[in-house]
């Protein structure tokens, strides 16, 4: 399951929306039976995805980004039944 362009206006961060939004994919995405999740986050917006608990699969790269440099990051639903 991919997780594309989730953004929050520089005016509502700080507010744990971040983890909010994770977590309605995340229910989303065990309701479709998938067991895990992927996205291309930006190094700049990184630590909400890490603290959520995605992880990196790559090294940081902007080649072929608009607003690099971003990396693979995946989650695993697996992770997710089990708390």
């Amino acid at each position: 399951f991919r997780s594309r362009g989730l953004y929050l206006d520089p005016l509502v961060r700080g507010n744990n929306l971040s983890q909010i939004l994770f977590t309605a994919v995340t229910e989303r995405a065990l309701m479709l039976g998938l067991s895990e999740i992927w996205t291309l986050p930006r190094k700049s917006s990184w630590h909400a995805y890490e603290r959520f608990g995605f992880y990196r699969e790559s090294d940081w790269f902007s080649e072929g980004m608009e607003y690099g440099p971003n990396c693979l990051a995946k989650y695993s639903l697996n992770q997710r039944k089990q708390n």
